[in-house]
């Protein structure tokens, strides 16, 4: 497969790693955080250093949880757009408070993350900077995971999560499975608390 592949924020770059032994051979990771950069035994990259010194065109480009990370959301999201080939894609997944998560716990939401987190992003706000950037969204998805309200319940009990301490370790199994249909059921309805956006330039296919 030719298709070229970034994936920004990538940390060790696991999920490149997985889709080059799937087939894809033109893939590239970026994260300013490492120590300093991977190769992998089957030559795939991750550079530690920042998106945009990143050149040439890409037909995928990945921010997985990344760009709530990053204090210039806009600037990036223009950056990325530049990089992209004419039928290029954009997928962005973060966090949403335009969720159930966010109403039910508020302060006590996991996902509020501070201070790693520099923005609470919704719908309305991704719609607002994919059209200052100059890219559509051609579809949206929510995938939030039954931890929006197990650890969230464990914060509000002022109980921090650990590796030591999980929400299986505190709640009983009952909950849980409330928890995991709720989740089901909210990511359905477009209400769950993390989510990712496709997006294009206007007119790609």
């Amino acid at each position: 497969m030719d298709a070229k592949v970034l994936d920004v924020g990538c940390g060790s770059g696991k999920l490149l790693l997985r889709m080059t032994l799937g087939g894809l051979s033109n893939c590239l990771g970026v994260d300013p955080f490492l120590e300093k950069d991977i190769v992998y035994r089957n030559g795939l990259l991750i550079r530690k250093a920042d998106f945009r010194e990143i050149t040439g065109q890409w037909d995928l480009i990945m921010f997985h949880h990344a760009l709530e990370h990053m204090a210039e959301p806009l600037a990036v999201l223009r950056a990325a757009a530049e990089k992209l080939s004419p039928d290029g894609v954009l997928l962005i997944r973060l966090p949403l408070a335009d969720s159930v998560a966010w109403e039910r716990y508020r302060e006590h939401w996991y996902n509020l993350d501070a201070p790693r987190h520099f923005f609470l992003h919704t719908e309305a706000s991704m719609e607002i900077l994919a059209q200052q950037a100059g890219l559509e969204i051609f579809h949206r998805f929510r995938d939030a995971t039954p931890a929006q309200f197990a650890i969230s319940e464990l914060y509000r009990r002022d109980i921090a999560c650990s590796s030591r301490v999980r929400p299986e370790s505190i709640l009983n199994q009952a909950t849980l499975m409330r928890f995991k249909r709720e989740t089901e059921k909210l990511n359905q309805e477009g209400k769950g608390d993390c989510g990712g956006f496709m997006l294009r330039r206007p007119g790609a296919n």
